[in-house]
C-alpha cells in the first residue's frame, strides 16, 4: 500500500520532517482499482494462528451489528412465530445460500444472513459453513467467544433430538 501524510501547518522538526500526530491524518493512495473484492488483511492473533480480517463495508462493523441487534427484537427469519424444536440437519442442509443461510452448533440453529456482512472474517467462510454445523470451524478461530450471545437474535430453535 502506498500511504501519504497530509502536510500540517505545524513548525518542521530540526531533520525537516513534520511530526506525526494525534491529529494527523493517513491517507491510502495506492491504486484500489484492481479489485473490488475485500482483500484479508493477514493479522497474528496471540493464539498463535493466522487470522485473515477482510475489510467491512461501512457501517457493518461489530459495533454495527451490536446497534442492529439491540434495535431489533429478532432476526431469526421466524416473523415473529415460535422458536422450533424439530429442524432437522436435512432442512438445515437446504439454506446454503446467501440469501438464505442456516448453521448449527450445539444443537442449535442459527439463521446467519442478518450476520453475513458483519462477520470479519468475510462473508465467504461462513458461507463455507451454511446450511453444516459450524462448531469446528468456530471453536478453531473463536474458542473464547459466546457464539449464542452473538447470534442470539438469529436464533432459530433447536435439531430435532434423534429417537432412541
Amino acid at each position: 500500500m502506498d500511504f501519504s501524510f497530509p502536510k500540517l501547518s505545524e513548525t518542521e522538526t530540526k531533520d525537516g520532517k513534520l511530526p506525526l500526530t494525534f491529529f494527523a491524518t493517513v491517507v491510502d493512495r495506492s491504486d484500489t482499482s484492481t479489485s473490488t473484492d475485500p482483500t484479508p488483511i493477514n493479522a497474528n492473533s496471540s493464539f498463535g494462528f493466522q487470522r485473515n480480517k477482510v475489510p467491512l463495508e461501512k457501517g457493518f462493523s461489530q459495533i454495527g451489528w451490536m446497534r442492529l441487534t439491540t434495535a431489533n427484537k429478532n432476526l431469526n427469519g421466524l416473523n415473529g412465530a415460535s422458536l422450533r424444536r424439530d429442524i432437522t440437519m436435512n432442512e438445515v442442509s437446504q439454506h446454503n445460500t446467501p440469501e438464505d443461510a442456516w448453521t448449527t452448533m450445539n444443537g442449535k440453529v442459527y439463521n446467519l444472513t442478518p450476520y453475513l456482512k458483519y462477520h470479519p472474517g468475510g462473508v465467504q467462510i461462513l458461507l463455507g459453513v451454511a446450511g453444516k454445523d459450524c462448531l469446528a470451524l468456530f471453536k478453531k478461530h473463536h474458542a473464547w467467544v459466546n457464539a449464542h450471545a452473538l447470534l442470539e437474535k438469529c436464533f432459530i430453535g433447536y435439531l430435532e433430538q434423534p429417537s432412541v
